[in-house]
């Protein structure tokens, strides 16, 4: 018995060019497009929720929130002893990063569950699985690369608990492999960077000919309030710009691995960081390396935020999340805690109108006690027995702060109307936003989840797809 996990697409092409060969063999689908693939050729194949029952796991949430949360406690823990600079700080740096580490956490979770469940059932004597080479792990977000197979890894340390079940790799085509747009990601990154310089300018202009009462860290809210309010304006400091990490390598390569070692030596880390005889340590010490190379840097952040908090002393910081989306917001948190100023979430769009946020949420409210919310809902929200904030016992002294609603007819009136809503016939049209689309290795749970939501739902954009199909000659249909 073979069992075959398909994460890419041209993997998907393979099987169907060979269709005979693959036959009797038990095929998973892990990746939305390779599914559609599979299905339109018309190859028996399954999805991962027809093994990992999703009421389940979030059952579990609670349980699983928390044990990433113990992760984060036990790096800092190790931090703390091999770099007294951020003892001294009393700086939990793997704390404030505990975002980012639980996306990474959560997948490799659910693909551990997935694995061991398989076994389970089939019992199998060969996995099949593609083989994309070195881990990837992003720079700015410190994020598993969509690009990579996370199984490959996972598979490697099964191996270390049983030798009965062959491993086997298969490899993209040479015109398979992916091509990178190189002109047209550089010529993005070329308007980022100088849409950041210009946001720097700004930001050092306004520093040191106005005297703002408050500090902004990079929230849109507050630009757009700016512009609604000129007269108000200069009341409100904009940092919006990020200062990227240039530095490459780990200046004391001997630190890294007295970190590692001390994690090893000294924590549980290496026990919190496995599921059902799988361990995460070979992604997660890359994802730590990425991270160790962030510390010095940060602490630079650190000061710069303290030299600027110092200078203007803002009555209130307002931040657009808690979530370590730049190290801006790392490290002016950081500071008004040591400072006590007061800061306040003033989160893009609102959070969620359910009683399961997303982590991204929680995180927020985790931090943060103070939040801007388009209306008062959030008010009841926080204190219903159903939400996931009273199940994590972070509901208590939040403060709520209710605003009309979020401008985005203002926002997009100029840029949208004249390209999109151009009448070129007499008939209606129908608009349909597919959301819920998880880039491939960063599915995560939330307090509670719709079913097959680790799949983007695509079953069922498809279904809808499908439906709207039947009606384009009476209609402008837009997906």
């Amino acid at each position: 018995m073979r069992i075959i996990l398909v994460e890419f697409s041209w993997h998907a092409q393979k099987i169907i060019k060979n269709k005979e060969y693959f036959k009797k063999d038990v095929i998973v689908s892990l990746d939305a497009e390779s599914s559609y693939i599979l299905k339109i050729n018309k190859i028996l194949y399954f999805e991962a929720y027809q093994f990992c029952d999703y009421k389940e796991f979030w059952k579990k949430y609670i349980e699983i929130t928390d044990h990433s949360i113990r992760v984060t406690k036990a790096l800092d823990e190790a931090l703390w002893k091999t770099d007294k600079r951020f003892e001294k700080l009393n700086w939990k740096f793997f704390n404030d990063y505990h975002y980012s580490l639980k996306i990474s956490f959560d997948q490799l979770y659910y693909y551990s569950e997935l694995i061991s469940k398989l076994i389970e059932k089939f019992g199998p004597q060969e996995i099949i699985v593609a083989d994309t080479k070195k881990i990837l792990i992003d720079d700015n977000y410190f994020l598993i690369d969509s690009k990579i197979s996370v199984i490959k890894y996972l598979l490697k340390t099964l191996k270390e608990y049983s030798n009965k079940i062959k491993i086997s790799f298969v490899l993209p085509d040479q015109n398979e492999k992916p091509k990178f747009l190189f002109f047209a990601n550089f010529k993005n990154l070329i308007k980022k960077e100088f849409k950041n310089i210009y946001y720097k300018i700004n930001f050092l202009v306004n520093y040191y000919l106005s005297k703002p009462k408050y500090l902004s860290i990079g929230c849109f809210e507050i630009s757009s309030y700016k512009k609604l309010y000129p007269n108000e304006s200069k009341f409100f400091l904009n940092y919006q710009h990020n200062n990227p990490n240039r530095q490459k390598k780990i200046k004391d390569s001997s630190f890294f691995k007295n970190f590692m070692n001390c994690l090893r030596d000294e924590t549980h880390f290496f026990d919190l960081i496995q599921h059902k005889n799988i361990n995460f340590k070979l992604i997660f010490y890359e994802i730590l390396f990425k991270l160790a190379q962030q510390l010095d840097f940060l602490l630079k952040e650190h000061k710069k935020a303290q030299g600027v908090i110092n200078r203007i002393k803002p009555r209130c910081v307002i931040f657009q999340t808690m979530a370590p989306f730049n190290s801006a917001i790392v490290a002016f948190r950081k500071n008004c805690i040591d400072f006590k100023i007061p800061f306040v979430t003033w989160s893009h769009g609102g959070y969620g109108l359910t009683y399961s946020l997303s982590p991204y949420d929680v995180t927020d409210f985790r931090f943060c006690k103070n939040h801007i919310s388009y209306g008062p809902y959030v008010k009841s929200l926080i204190e219903d027995n159903r939400s996931i904030l009273k199940q994590l016992k972070i509901h208590e002294n939040q403060k709520i702060f209710p605003v009309g609603s979020c401008k985005l007819d203002y926002i997009n009136s100029k840029e949208n109307s004249k390209k999109i809503l151009k009448e070129n016939n007499n008939k209606k049209t129908i608009l349909f936003l597919s959301g819920v689309n998880y880039n491939k290795n960063h599915f995560y749970f939330r307090g509670y989840n719709r079913e097959k939501l680790e799949t983007s739902l695509w079953e069922f954009k498809y279904d809808v797809l499908y439906l709207l199909k039947k009606y384009q000659n009476k209609y402008n249909i837009i997906f």
